[in-house]
């Protein structure tokens, strides 16, 4: 005699609906999540990168001005008694970045009684964005140094 269907131990053949659907939902989190973190980090790294080149250029055209110090004193003192910044020049390894020279700080403008970075009549390279990046050129880096 043949055994009933109820006798016959049942199988799992497979998931349900339910759990393929909530595995899919998950998945979709994951990958929505990671998709939405990728232009970020992007950006992120892009502004260390400009970060960095800022201050490279700003160090490497302070180790110029120390060099032609040496040669020639009254340099440093002509950058210390500035008018007005000079001319942005446009840094060839980054054309976002340009470089001038100052005896004051476009970062910090009000004198603050013990700060030393607002001091006037020290001579700084002062690190922008080019006006073909950025119109509103704003300032990156700023480094002062005396002799």
């Amino acid at each position: 005699m043949l055994p009933s269907l109820r006798q016959i131990p049942r199988r799992r053949q497979g998931f349900t609906l339910v759990e393929v659907l909530v595995a899919l939902a998950l998945l979709l989190a994951g990958i929505v999540a990671i998709v939405q973190l990728f232009p970020v980090s992007l950006r992120a790294n892009s502004e260390a990168i400009l970060k960095g080149n800022a201050v490279m250029l700003a160090h490497q055209k302070v180790e110029e001005m120390r060099l032609l110090h040496d040669r020639q004193a009254q340099v440093i003192e002509e950058i210390r008694n500035l008018p007005e910044p000079t001319a942005p020049i446009v840094w060839p390894l980054d054309t976002r970045l340009t470089y001038s020279y100052y005896g004051r700080s476009l970062q910090a403008t009000t004198d603050t009684p013990g700060d030393p970075r607002d001091d006037t009549q020290v001579p700084r390279v002062i690190v922008r964005l080019a006006a073909d990046f950025n119109p509103a050129e704003p300032v990156v880096y700023e480094l002062r140094f005396d002799q």
